[in-house]
């Protein structure tokens, strides 16, 4: 069931939607105007979940938390998660670095630094922070969305916002490519999403 057929009068539709773009806003919008402040952005969208599930009885499980499913989905969707896993992960970095080196130190630079005998901490809150992202972005803004717009729609909007939270300072086209192709990484986030209904299995990819 979905949180609009939880709400019984009339104006729900409409005013679940005004809330959903008003926290997707605050997602883009956050780490735009106050640079550092992305980990406040991503938990926004899950203070809300945590209100709403309470204010609304939502129950979690309509956000894709479904471990029986993980072997079905993993079948259903392994093409992708190898495309995006060795495609995107592997391959765009040894071609950005041969042919464009610029741009893959600009997105060495804005990934997470730790100092030197503590990447234990940086891989626990990476896989921390990649739950977080799939619950926002797939399991909230792309299911929420295609409430109205359709999966397609859905997914390209929800890997927008994705892209722009991913902004960085530097050369305008080293950004504006990073950006794209986080974009382009999302939509098959989204895609793996859309087919499994398992947001262990985008996590997992």
């Amino acid at each position: 069931m979905t949180i609009i057929q939880h709400t019984k009068d009339a104006a729900a539709p409409r005013r679940v939607l005004y809330e959903l773009l008003l926290v997707m806003a605050i997602s883009v919008l956050l780490p735009l105007l106050v640079p550092g402040t992305e980990l406040i952005a991503l938990l926004v969208p899950v203070v809300y979940l945590l209100i709403e599930g309470r204010l609304r009885h939502q129950p979690i499980v309509t956000l894709g938390f479904n471990w029986r499913g993980i072997p079905a989905a993993l079948v259903a969707t392994w093409p992708f998660i190898l495309l995006v896993s060795v495609g995107i992960q592997v391959v765009v970095p040894l071609l950005g670095a041969a042919l464009w080196p610029d741009l893959l130190t600009h997105i060495l630079a804005r990934l997470p630094q730790m100092p030197a005998g503590q990447t234990s901490i940086l891989f626990l809150l990476l896989i921390l922070s990649t739950l977080g992202e799939e619950v926002v972005y797939r399991g909230f803004f792309q299911q929420r969305l295609g409430l109205f717009t359709g999966t397609t729609i859905a997914i390209l909007l929800s890997s927008l916002v994705f892209g722009f939270a991913h902004w960085s300072q530097g050369n305008l086209a080293l950004v504006a490519v990073d950006v794209g192709l986080v974009v382009v990484d999302s939509m098959l986030y989204g895609l793996i999403f859309a087919r499994s209904r398992n947001l262990y299995v985008a996590w997992l990819a």
